[in-house]
């Protein structure tokens, strides 16, 4: 497999709107997590890896020690990407990483700095363009994480985040998704926020975007210099190798890592891999996570390679497809059935007809 994913369930404060596995966490239980962690690698082969990315979590909050651990312990690979926040960079770190790491991911959400508190974060937009600077001067391919339809949130505030964009050369724009357990969807239910969903904010920045020279080339993804090839193996329905806790993977079997620390430490303990549970892809299910991920790229679904990969005919498949095409959701281009603007803003629609 070409592709690792390293989860890294630590934080060092909690976001309202996230509900990845993470925690606070002190410096033993990090240290152990790491040493764990590298055990867990050793039983892979990672000598064909083209790309690594380390998530979390918050790659950031590891002190530079541990990260220096856990790189040591990694191949040098043609993409390496290292989330991080924008108040944990540093010249001392960015030197520290930049013998593996190609590629940094940066949590800025948002430019405005009323809207950082209101989400939890604790970096503030000063933060963010001394950590843009310090990155692009030691030449990383930079991305950064922005996001729309936050609670209060308006077009002018979208737009000031946009007009922060000019030395950026790849964004990943998220509309928020109220997801349970986080302190946001709390919030709602005892109606301390409203929810924006005005995919006014979504076209205003396709449009704005792609003004400034940025190629969209996924849903939520905006590539001006470089695409991400890590995502695009889950875009494009690849194997790729899950390690750490609560990660996943995709192999002849896709499976989830354990979620409790204890659990993924005992099971490390006995030589074997923590995986808490593991089920058998069928091809029916693989075909329509290659139909489910392929639409989330603008460039579609080429229908020859699907028919060379499974050996059925798309529209055989999927019947609704045609009627998709009839209600302009989707178009039949030089081979390949791709999203138009309208199946843009409603691709979850699409997707659940499908389905």
């Amino acid at each position: 497999m070409k592709s690792l994913y390293i989860h890294i369930p630590f934080c060092n404060q909690i976001c309202f709107y996230c509900d990845f596995p993470k925690r606070i966490a002190d410096e033993p239980l990090k240290t152990k997590y790491i040493d764990y962690l590298i055990k867990e690698l050793k039983q892979y082969n990672l000598d064909e890896l083209v790309t690594i990315y380390v998530g979390g979590g918050t790659p950031s909050s590891l002190s530079l020690l541990l990260i220096e651990k856990l790189l040591n312990s990694l191949p040098k690979v043609q993409e390496f990407t290292f989330e991080c926040n924008p108040n944990d960079i540093t010249n001392d770190l960015l030197d520290l990483i930049k013998d593996k790491v190609t590629r940094i991911s940066l949590g800025v959400q948002t430019f405005d700095d009323d809207l950082l508190k209101s989400i939890g974060r604790k970096h503030n937009s000063k933060d963010s363009a001394t950590a843009i600077k310090l990155i692009n001067l030691h030449k990383f391919n930079l991305s950064i994480d922005l996001m729309f339809n936050l609670p209060g949130q308006t077009l002018k505030q979208v737009e000031f985040d946009l007009n922060n964009t000019n030395d950026i050369g790849h964004i990943s724009y998220y509309s928020l998704i109220l997801e349970e357990k986080t302190i946001f969807h709390k919030m709602l239910r005892n109606n301390e926020i409203t929810l924006n969903e005005d995919n006014e904010f979504y076209e205003y920045i396709i449009k704005s975007l792609t003004n400034k020279g940025f190629e969209q080339y996924e849903i939520s993804n905006f590539a001006r210099t470089h695409k991400s090839i890590h995502n695009l193996t889950y875009w494009n329905n690849e194997k790729y190798i899950g390690c750490g806790l609560a990660a996943s993977g995709y192999g002849d079997k896709r499976y989830k890592n354990y979620t409790l620390f204890k659990d993924y430490f005992s099971s490390l303990d006995k030589g074997e891999l923590p995986v808490m549970e593991s089920d058998e892809v069928s091809k029916v299910d693989e075909m329509f996570n290659h139909m489910m991920l392929g639409f989330r790229l603008l460039d579609g679904i080429d229908t020859s390679h699907f028919f060379n990969r499974y050996n059925i005919d798309v529209f055989d498949q999927y019947p609704e497809l045609n009627n998709l095409v009839c209600e302009k959701y989707l178009k039949l281009e030089n081979g390949k059935i791709k999203l138009t603007r309208k199946g843009l803003l409603f691709n979850n629609d699409l997707l659940v007809r499908l389905l």
